[in-house]
């Protein structure tokens, strides 16, 4: 669950549960106050009997006091009335059965909830004025409370709900917005993004955190370019003796006059040693263009490039190799292939690169087809060859810098390198307009595709785009 919607939820219950607590405490309040008015009416209505009592009785009059008491019920249903003299006898009651008979007799007759009693006294007489509440009334006035109170709890339940959405919404949004940023910077930084900064609005903790994090962020910053400066310098200075190597190699092996003299057991060293010294120009050549690529120094110069000579020149570099590893390279090139639009040293390390990988991870016995086909102004290059392929977990990062096949694979084949190649191949087709595109299954091989504009296209565009 995302911080903001834990965070909104938990507020949001937070608030609503409080609201909750607040309106059932107004409801006893209200339920109390509503049964103290209720109890005060049936006070009223037993001090109004005994008026009325006490004014009959005291003219010498009792027919007023019944004709009274039979109209009450109509008025206030659920109440009895009852008048009851000092002997006991009902003198008047709202129910005409009552009359005359003993108040403990009308009393024994129904469940009453509460009775209310007053007493009259006229000359040397005396009796009591009776309300009794019947035990329906009280459920009849819960009812009421319960009509009365609905129309609040819907109306102020759904306030409260939408009232507790919002503050939890906002609430939430306040609380996980530094938190939010903080993780957003550090998936950045994760991603190798050490330019990010957060801002920093507030002096409190979560200011403070994200002031350290800046901070933290600068120092990897500046650590990160004393790494890439001190691994450029070392590469660089690596390539000059690394040059002079391989000159006395292949003039050892090609251009001395004696060469033919050197026994084979001292040809095959030497071979090896060639081959390994290309394999680490291949590195280190990798390291600075990595590096250049990271400070936006890579430079392009697109031009009209024939892609044709280009690759027999990596045919007879890579074919002696491919022969002694007992790989079949080959060739697929039709006579009429354009020439593209691309940096021509940039294209050939690209492809030396895709040309490396695909021996590294060709068992002997296989095959690597290297074929182009030009369609609709472009121009497609692909290496495929029938090696160990790649797994589709893999294939998804296998163009970030320092990627390479798995472990496993590698250990297969006894190879390993700096998981620079392909990422300096997508970054130079993409610098100079082109594409790249892989498919691979594990043990079916890899294609790899490079597509380019064909010079003729690229120069028209160019034209296109200066006369606009």
């Amino acid at each position: 669950m995302k911080i903001r919607t834990f965070t909104g939820l938990t507020v949001g219950a937070a608030v609503a549960f409080t609201f909750v607590v607040a309106w059932l405490a107004a409801a006893a309040g209200s339920a109390f106050l509503l049964s103290s008015m209720v109890a005060q009416e049936h006070e009223r209505h037993a001090a109004a009997l005994a008026a009325v009592a006490q004014a009959s009785l005291a003219g010498g009059e009792s027919r007023g006091l019944r004709e009274y008491v039979r109209t009450l019920p109509a008025s206030v249903p659920r109440l009895e009335y009852a008048f009851v003299e000092s002997d006991g006898k009902i003198v008047a009651h709202s129910d005409p059965r009552f009359v005359g008979a003993s108040g403990d007799a009308w009393k024994a007759s129904y469940g009453k909830t509460s009775e209310i009693e007053r007493p009259v006294t006229w000359g040397s007489s005396s009796a009591r004025a009776c309300v009794g509440v019947q035990a329906d009334a009280k459920r009849a006035a819960l009812g009421d409370l319960v009509r009365f109170l609905l129309p609040s709890i819907v109306l102020v339940g759904a306030g409260g709900i939408l009232l507790a959405a919002a503050l939890g919404l906002s609430l939430a949004v306040f609380l996980s917005r530094p938190v939010i940023s903080l993780a957003d910077a550090a998936e950045e930084v994760g991603k190798g993004n050490l330019s990010v900064q957060v801002p920093v609005t507030s002096s409190s903790e979560f200011g403070q955190l994200a002031h350290r994090f800046n901070e933290m962020v600068m120092r990897l910053r500046t650590i990160d370019d004393m790494k890439d400066a001190s691994v450029a310098s070392v590469s660089h200075d690596l390539r000059t003796p690394l040059v002079a190597i391989q000159m006395a190699l292949d003039f050892m092996l090609h251009d001395d006059p004696d060469h033919g003299k050197i026994l084979p057991k001292h040809r095959q060293t030497l071979a090896g040693l060639a081959e390994n010294a290309s394999r680490l120009g291949v590195f280190i050549s990798n390291i600075l263009d990595a590096a250049k690529i990271k400070a936006g120094r890579m430079e392009c110069h697109p031009r009209p490039v024939s892609l044709a000579a280009i690759l027999k020149s990596l045919e007879a570099l890579y074919g002696p190799f491919a022969a002694n590893e007992g790989i079949a390279l080959r060739l697929d090139l039709p006579a009429d292939l354009p020439s593209v639009s691309a940096d021509a040293e940039r294209l050939e390390r690209a492809i030396s690169n895709l040309l490396s990988n695909s021996l590294k991870f060709t068992p002997s016995g296989g095959s690597i087809v290297v074929s182009a086909r030009a369609s609709g102004g472009v121009v497609e290059l692909s290496v495929k060859d029938t090696g160990q392929g790649i797994d589709r977990t893999t294939l998804g990062e296998l163009f970030q810098p320092f990627q390479q096949g798995s472990a496993s694979s590698q250990r297969a084949s006894l190879t390993h390198g700096t998981g620079l190649g392909l990422f300096i191949i997508k970054e130079s087709m993409e610098s100079m307009g082109g594409e790249i595109e892989v498919e691979s299954e594990p043990g079916a091989g890899t294609r790899i595709s490079l597509r380019l504009a064909q010079a003729k296209e690229a120069e028209e565009m160019a034209e296109a785009g200066g006369r606009a």
